[in-house]
């Protein structure tokens, strides 16, 4: 393993990739020295040298792409030199860093590099040599009839109840409100008793909706579910006295395709991104030379 630097890790620097150039000459033998660091010149001017390390505008280029587009479209002269500078310290402690490491250290900081550097290309690559297939409309039909239930819409239902707190009651009162509530089901004006028993001095609520059965409040919701169409539920005891009717329920309808294709190409989508991930990283592993050591 090749030694690289800490610095070359904080800063994600793209240009890991050129730590083996001394080799690579070496080996072709087909550009001078005074050449190639021409070339390297113009491509990635040299901002600084810092204990006998070079420090790039690639380096700076990477900082910067951390800004926001606005910010870099603002960027001026004097905050560059600023992160040049930012630049600079940063190299400082880790060539100060890395002289106090020790060979183990030395190596895990290394391992890190080398991961991060691995997954950074491999994101390139895939980020431009994949491409998943459009999610078909068979795809999205399929998903639709194998998931009916997620796209089945509950009915509304229509219920009205009665309530009172049952601080606002004395005994007297509480009595006249468990034998007025204990009837209701053979009272057909519900909206009458309570104004009923609000001229006798409780303050008794009659109250009807029509909604969905997740619209409806917490402290009924569970009264609701548990009757049927015309069914009256037996008083329900806590901070109020209630009893509730449910007078109809509308059948739960599944909802148009035409209304939940688009959500559904959203669902499958990542799927297909993920399916031609996998393909394409089995093709180059199938055609890469690997050997498992032991114990790897």
């Amino acid at each position: 393993m090749r030694p690289l630097t800490l610095t070359l890790l904080l800063l994600s620097s793209f240009t890991l990739a050129g730590c083996d150039r001394a080799a690579e000459k070496e080996a072709t033998n087909t550009v001078s020295d005074a050449d190639q660091s021409a070339v390297v010149s113009v491509a990635d001017p040299l901002l600084a040298i810092v204990g006998g390390t070079e420090l790039r505008d690639s380096q700076l280029k990477v900082l910067m792409s951390r800004l926001p587009n606005d910010a870099i479209d603002t960027l001026t002269d004097e905050t560059r030199h600023k992160m040049t500078e930012s630049l600079v310290r940063m190299r400082a402690i880790a060539l100060e860093a890395e002289r106090l490491l020790s060979d183990e250290e030395r190596l895990v900081i290394d391992a890190k590099v080398d991961a991060f550097r691995d997954e950074l290309l491999a994101k390139e690559y895939l980020s431009k040599n994949v491409s998943p297939a459009p999610v078909s409309q068979a795809m999205v039909l399929s998903y639709y009839e194998g998931n009916s239930a997620e796209f089945t819409e509950a009915g509304r239902v229509d219920y009205k109840y009665l309530s009172v707190s049952r601080d606002s009651l004395d005994d007297k009162g509480r009595k006249k409100v468990i034998t007025a509530f204990g009837n209701a089901k053979n009272v057909r004006s519900w909206s009458k008793m309570a104004a009923k028993l609000k001229k006798q001095g409780i303050p008794a609520e009659f109250k009807r909706a029509n909604i969905k059965p997740s619209q409806i409040a917490p402290s009924l919701a569970k009264i609701v579910k548990n009757l049927k169409a015309g069914g009256v539920s037996d008083l329900v005891y806590g901070e109020q006295i209630i009893v509730v009717k449910v007078i109809n329920r509308e059948a739960a309808s599944l909802k148009p395709l035409s209304m939940v294709s688009a959500d559904i190409r959203k669902m499958l989508a990542p799927l297909q991104l993920k399916k031609s991930l996998r393909e394409t990283s089995q093709q180059i592993v199938g055609k890469t030379e690997i050997e498992y050591v032991k114990g790897g």
